[in-house]
């Protein structure tokens, strides 16, 4: 039976309800329905004596037998759940209270204690004087560290090393499974502005990519927002990309990671911000529309971004933001079903090879594979 069942409102918060009245253990009065008898004397449920479910029984607290998870509020035998020993809130001091909770991958985090790392139930738990060390993601008292020490761990600079990263989402395959997986299923608070533009987007998915000079955003973080950390040989710190998104979540998900990534990480006239687009139209005449509407209006695209991206020269050691060719797309002149169809194939044809570098579409290279010929690609000249 669940203890639920049996409680009513406690003397304590109401002592007129006129029900029969106990004396606990602890010599308080509560109402003879929300106790359990044990032994000659009375408990309150689920403060003095909890039911344990998987044991059809009732354990008192003093009983040493029965421990609690934090993450979850429930009690269970000692030693019939793994539950990690840790931080789970502060005193009034700011001194770390220790409890036992299950892992929670978005929200358990790192907290150094008295020269010790702990794992902690939640940033939001450490209150008073605790901060992150925006260089590890560590949290640490400010009483604990001295002046010097405090300001470098205030620092954003480079302490983590993305070297074992692959360089795309799709080298770290295991994490990008686990990724989207707990992106999926982490609950957002959505905005207004997130959900107009969501629908505005429709059925698009999209990803983005923030290259960054300095700093570390905590895994906590990075799991819940679907990022994968990757190694980017252009720029001095790590490129996080996000999981493919869809809809009013992923346009507020690009918001909230951005303002916890403004705490944590740098950027400077090396990196960059990409945005990629999924679930479009794959037939010919669809993507011969959206080269030409991008050709046509390129030029203004680039007037909203410094001047470098235009002429890298000096600045950057490739152009990586190279504009669109026309490549002869004349007009069409054949207006009958045929000609149409010839100059759409033309077309076509011209945009495959210029963005595969030569290679025409065939059996091996083709748009349903969109796999590109050079496989590394800063390879790719026409990128």
């Amino acid at each position: 039976m669940s203890s639920k069942l049996l409680r009513i409102t406690s003397y304590t918060e109401d002592p007129s309800l006129g029900f029969p009245v106990v004396q606990t253990f602890e010599d308080k009065t509560e109402y003879r329905k929300n106790c359990k008898y044990v032994k000659g004397k009375y408990y309150i449920i689920d403060k003095d004596i909890f039911y344990i479910e998987s044991e059809d029984l009732w354990y008192r607290i003093t009983s040493g037998k029965i421990e609690k998870d934090e993450e979850t509020g429930k009690w269970y035998l000692k030693g019939t759940k793994s539950l990690i020993k840790g931080i789970i809130g502060t005193d009034s001091k700011g001194e770390a209270i220790f409890g036992n909770f299950s892992a929670n991958i978005y929200n358990n985090c790192v907290a150094n204690f008295k020269m010790h790392n702990y794992t902690c139930i939640n940033p939001g738990v450490l209150k008073g004087d605790w901060f992150e060390d925006v260089g590890s993601n560590i949290f640490y008292r400010r009483s604990e560290v001295g002046d010097s020490e405090y300001r470098v761990r205030l620092k954003i600079r480079n302490e983590k090393s993305y070297t074992n990263k692959g360089y795309n989402i799709e080298d770290n395959a295991k994490e990008f499974a686990q990724k989207i997986e707990s992106y999926k299923n982490y609950p957002l608070e959505i905005n207004t502005d997130a959900k107009k533009y969501g629908k505005f987007l429709g059925a698009r998915s999209f990803g983005a990519e923030f290259e960054t000079c300095a700093g570390s955003i905590g895994d906590y973080l990075q799991i819940r927002h679907g990022i994968v950390a990757c190694r980017d040989g252009s720029i001095q710190s790590a490129e996080y990309v996000t999981v493919p998104m869809t809809g009013s979540k992923g346009v507020q998900n690009i918001i909230t990671f951005l303002n916890e990534a403004k705490k944590r990480t740098q950027i400077n006239i090396e990196c960059a911000y990409h945005l990629h687009f999924g679930n479009l139209l794959h037939e010919r005449v669809y993507l011969v529309a959206l080269y030409m509407l991008c050709y046509q209006i390129q030029d203004d695209i680039f007037k909203m971004f410094p001047y470098y991206k235009t002429d890298h020269r000096g600045i950057k050691r490739k152009n990586y933001c190279q504009k669109l060719q026309k490549m002869s797309i004349y007009s069409l002149k054949d207006s009958s079903k045929e000609g149409y169809e010839q100059f759409i194939d033309t077309v076509y044809g011209k945009i495959f090879e210029f963005l595969s570098d030569g290679q025409a579409a065939g059996l091996d290279v083709n748009r349903r594979q969109q796999r590109h010929p050079i496989e590394r690609k800063w390879e790719r000249h026409n990128r």
